[in-house]
């Protein structure tokens, strides 16, 4: 005959532990997702999505502008870095302004974004001072109310960046326009 072990506590069961940890780790990842949610602002929906949907228009207006005008910039900093010039080439009919804007967003840091206002110097020229900028690509936008140009800048190793109208909107234009 033979005796019996005598019953262990349930803590000591290593069976029991499993069964405790399985929800006890769905519980806990639980609450750091909704921490995460709570805290984290994911930026992909606006509160304004009708209204950005409904300003689609007016920006291809503002591409199909700068077709219309043959509008083209070069975009050059200087080698120190602390000044950005822009000389705009367009058509006889364009009336060029006397300020310009130059919106520079880094790609994967919205926090560095930039928005500058370049003044007229000298007939078709511009320029502004110009923080210094950090590594990476930066999608660069130089615009007025009426029109806009697009391009991509590379920081170290691009100082001139050639920014021309998008032409296949000007031909896709009804012939009416």
């Amino acid at each position: 005959m033979s005796v019996p072990e005598p019953a262990r506590e349930w803590y000591r069961q290593p069976m029991m532990w499993l069964v405790i940890a399985i929800p006890l780790a769905a519980v806990v990842m639980g609450v750091t997702t909704i921490i995460l949610a709570v805290v984290s602002d994911d930026g992909i929906v606006a509160d304004d999505y009708y209204r950005r949907g409904l300003e689609i228009n007016q920006t291809l207006e503002r591409d199909r502008m700068a077709a219309r005008h043959d509008l083209n910039a070069v975009v050059m900093m200087d080698t120190d870095g602390k000044v950005v010039h822009a000389k705009l080439h367009a058509n006889s009919a364009f009336r060029f302004p006397d300020r310009i804007q130059l919106s520079l967003s880094h790609a994967t840091q919205s926090g560095l974004d930039l928005r500058l206002t370049l003044t007229q110097t000298a007939g078709r020229s511009y320029q502004a001072g110009l923080p210094e900028l950090s590594l990476g690509r930066w999608y660069v936008q130089l615009h007025s109310r009426e029109w806009r140009l697009n391009g991509v800048l590379q920081v170290p190793g691009q100082n001139e960046l050639i920014m021309e109208n998008d032409r296949t909107l000007s031909a896709n234009e009804p012939a009416g326009d």
